[in-house]
């Protein structure tokens, strides 16, 4: 939501706005320009805070974080309006992020409680480097990568959520993180949250009519994104998650839907056409859509495109031209199925050290890790920092840091309305047998008039067909030449002849079982080039 660049030791005096960034000299706050978002700064007495937030149409959320004024100019208030500010900037329910200089040059930097646009942090000397894409922080960092979370990349366990980031130097601000750096030492540190609290199972009362309850709850949710009258963009796969939403947003009045969506090769992706038209005919709603397998990952410039990023969709080609049909198309925000899956889980206990380590013990490793990444893969585990608790479960939080750049990178504000914590307090105060096997999203449906071909499909779409075409075909060659002179073979966490190998193993056969392990090497490779090449750059 925000870019970033302050010199500690100066205070809060002397900013003035400059059309779409707030600058005093080369320090600047900028946000990113989108009308989801809403931006204003307050002044007194030498401090200054910047705000940038994610509108809402609720008068509850209103009632929560309104403020009187907005836009760029900085208005100058009394002390007690200041602190009023700064409080209510803190209680706002959506997307948030607030920047506070005090009159010794302090910094700091509070995220909000969704994120879905996260801010990674760059220390560099005595300035203070913040940004929503990492790519562009590339410059202000060594390049040097942590092991451990190398390895577990590697090994297909993801990029685990924490303040700590794949590189050293690059820091994520998590939902509800507090971030200061210090004018007298130039250090950055971060600050986690309190556990959020977690709603328990209750019982529930006989004539309970639990899936009008969830459509009022969730419809609630979908109309602060929404104007009076508006048409809705949704990300429509054919699954569970988007079909309840596409198909709540259809009984809202005056919303008209407009599904869009990649379609997958072969007899799942037969099965998938035959469910968005249902879901979307039974809504109402227009449609358009891309043929994955014309578009395959890796197809386009990425490979020398410079602007990587470990954790980001696998799937960035596709993704891009959906995003750039539905700007085509005056969309500038589109609704997700996000969290779908979450709502409905049986336990509260999120991923914890402990059962990455147990999980890195039990499955076998990449067969091209070397001794020093597989010690760093099991040994290491327990030294990730994983984040605490938030109101949504963690993989929500990962799945929104993963998607976020592709999206605002092509000028769309994602809707994640499976995040809303009301939502997910409901879901998780129903009977396990309500969550069990996604009953409660099965019975609306159902009752909403959505056949079994939905509600229990038998096939479920796969990318794998895409995914192969885009590291077996044209861009082979290419790759190639990556695993070739692998910066992770440098680091001493791959054997670069073993890795070349596996992957000319893979090229001849479709049951290889490393497949994951190939991905993931090649976006931490180009991830690598991409430092590289900005580190370069700044010289």
């Amino acid at each position: 939501m925000i870019r970033v660049r302050l010199t500690v030791g100066n205070s809060g005096s002397d900013w003035t706005w400059a059309g779409s960034r707030w600058m005093r000299g080369a320090d600047f706050v900028e946000p990113f320009d989108h009308r989801a978002l809403s931006w204003h700064a307050m002044q007194c007495d030498g401090r200054i805070a910047f705000r940038v937030w994610e509108v809402s149409n609720s008068g509850a959320d209103l009632a929560v974080g309104a403020v009187s004024c907005k836009g760029g100019n900085i208005a100058h208030a009394t002390a007690v309006e200041y602190d009023q500010f700064v409080a209510h900037s803190t209680e706002w329910p959506l997307n948030n992020q607030l920047i506070l200089i005090d009159n010794s040059g302090k910094v700091s930097i509070r995220a909000g409680g969704w994120g879905s646009a996260p801010v990674y942090l760059a220390p560099h000397a005595t300035t203070l480097y913040a940004d929503w894409d990492p790519a562009r922080l590339y410059g202000h960092i060594s390049g040097e990568i942590d092991p451990v979370r190398a390895a577990l990349a590697l090994a297909g366990f993801g990029h685990p959520y924490s303040r700590h980031t794949l590189f050293r130097g690059l820091f994520l601000l998590t939902e509800r993180s507090h971030a200061t750096f210090d004018p007298e030492t130039g250090r950055l540190d971060i600050k986690y949250p309190a556990s959020a609290k977690r709603v328990l199972p209750r019982r529930l009362r006989p004539d309970a009519d639990v899936t009008n309850a969830f459509e009022s709850v969730l419809v609630s949710s979908l109309r602060r994104f929404l104007d009076t009258t508006s048409t809705a963009c949704v990300q429509v796969s054919g699954g569970l998650d988007s079909a309840v939403i596409a198909t709540a947003l259809s009984r809202i009045p005056g919303v008209r839907v407009t599904g869009c969506g990649i379609l997958v090769p072969g007899p799942s992706g037969v099965a998938q056409i035959r469910r968005r038209d249902e879901i979307l005919t039974r809504a109402g709603a227009d449609d358009f859509q891309f043929k994955g397998i014309d578009h395959p990952p890796f197809s386009g410039d990425r490979l020398s495109a410079g602007d990587a990023v470990p954790w980001e969709e696998y799937y960035r080609e596709p993704m891009s031209l959906l995003m750039a049909g539905a700007r085509a198309r005056g969309f500038d925000r589109m609704f997700t199925g996000f969290g779908g899956d979450e709502i409905s889980t049986l336990s509260a206990a999120e991923i914890s050290d402990e059962n990455l380590n147990e999980s890195a013990l039990r499955n076998p490793p990449p067969p091209f890790l070397t001794p020093m990444g597989r010690e760093a893969l099991v040994d290491g585990v327990r030294t990730l920092d994983i984040a605490p608790p938030a109101v949504v479960e963690r993989s929500c939080l990962e799945c929104a840091q993963t998607g976020a750049v592709g999206y605002l990178r092509s000028g769309i504000w994602p809707l994640n309305p499976y995040f809303t914590p009301e939502l997910v307090q409901f879901c998780r105060s129903l009977p396990v047998e309500w969550r069990r096997g996604r009953t409660l999203q099965r019975r609306y449906l159902t009752e909403r008039g959505l056949s079994t071909c939905v509600t229990r499909r038998h096939r479920k779409e796969t990318f794998y067909d895409i995914l192969r075409k885009g590291l077996k075909g044209t861009s082979a060659p290419a790759i190639v030449k990556v695993l070739a002179t692998s910066r992770l073979a440098e680091a001493g966490l791959v054997d670069r002849d073993r890795l070349v190998d596996c992957y000319a193993v893979y090229r001849q056969d479709n049951n290889c079982a490393y497949e994951g392990h190939l991905l993931n090497a090649l976006m931490l490779e180009l991830s690598l080039r991409s430092v590289e090449m900005a580190r370069a750059k700044a010289k």
